[in-house]
């Protein structure tokens, strides 16, 4: 089990940004991983904001196992982008990351279908979609095994949105300016 680490080789995430291209259509993601394991993003700038149209993602993770999203810079530009998607997928830990939400419908995290995960949401800084019922992080779909610890999420709407899921630990998060 060797860990692929992809990494700013300065370990600043301003200095190494991906941005999703402009001609990206509907629901594409920059980086689209599907069964994959053993995998770490560090310090990275991950971008959306396609020029002609939403719903896509900066990181999407379908069905995968043993991933680490750490020291990352997400900026999510469009309604209905998200920095990370989460489906069908064990052992990941979202950790020590800065979200943006630039347009007030766009949201940091979703985790969908994703029962007994053992996903960990941790030590985020996390600015959030603004537009009244517009989540910034979402649980839903029959997901468990979720922890959310020790984020600081603010200037949204609705800071976390759970729906049809059990066993979601949201503990000592600092939660301010939103409704």
């Amino acid at each position: 089990e060797n860990t692929i680490t992809f990494r700013s080789e300065s370990g600043n995430s301003d200095q190494a940004v991906i941005r999703i291209i402009p001609g990206a259509l509907k629901y594409s993601s920059m980086i689209y991983l599907d069964g994959s394991r053993f995998i770490s993003f560090r310090d990275l700038g991950l971008q959306t904001g396609s020029a002609v149209s939403n719903a896509n993602n900066a990181i999407s993770l379908d069905g995968t196992d043993n991933i680490l999203i750490e020291g990352c810079r997400f900026k999510i530009y469009n309604q209905f982008d998200y920095g990370i998607s989460i489906s069908g997928s064990n052992e990941v830990n979202v950790d020590g990351n800065y979200f943006e939400s630039i347009s007030s419908k766009a949201g940091a995290l979703t985790i969908i279908q994703s029962p007994a995960a053992e996903i960990t949401i941790t030590d985020n800084e996390i600015f959030g979609a603004v537009d009244w019922g517009y989540s910034t992080i979402k649980v839903s779909d029959n997901s468990g095994g979720i922890l959310i610890d020790g984020n600081q999420v603010s200037e949204c709407s609705r800071a976390i949105q759970h729906l049809n899921c059990e066993d979601v630990v949201i503990s000592d998060n600092a939660i301010f300016d939103c409704n």
